[in-house]
């Protein structure tokens, strides 16, 4: 019985990490040596990290290229974006992924 309370007990514990999901249109993207940032508007309330900075690192996210391509689509196309957050750095939130959909 104790060792089942222990199990229990190490199970509950065990912290998951919860991703915010921002929606947003973007309106400007910075090009830096360490990867990209947008700036978003129009933003579908607020974010866990308190700005409208998101950045995604190269060396973080193997899918670079991916969400580049992306956020350029999005951006030139005037489409909104679903955001993920996986962390916040400052004001900046560290973008896990994101998805561009139709109004």
């Amino acid at each position: 019985m104790k060792k089942l309370m222990f199990i229990f007990l190490c199970l509950v514990s065990i912290s998951t990490q919860a991703f915010d999901r921002v929606n947003a249109s973007i309106d400007r993207i910075y090009a830096e040596d360490f990867g990209f940032t947008f700036l978003v508007g129009n933003l579908d309330g607020s974010q866990q990290c308190g700005g409208s900075h998101f950045t995604v690192y190269r060396e973080a996210k193997p899918h670079f290229s991916e969400l580049y391509s992306m956020a350029l689509t999005a951006f030139s196309s005037g489409k909104r974006v679903e955001i993920v957050i996986n962390k916040c750095e400052g004001n900046r939130a560290s973008v896990d992924h994101m998805s561009v959909y139709k109004d």
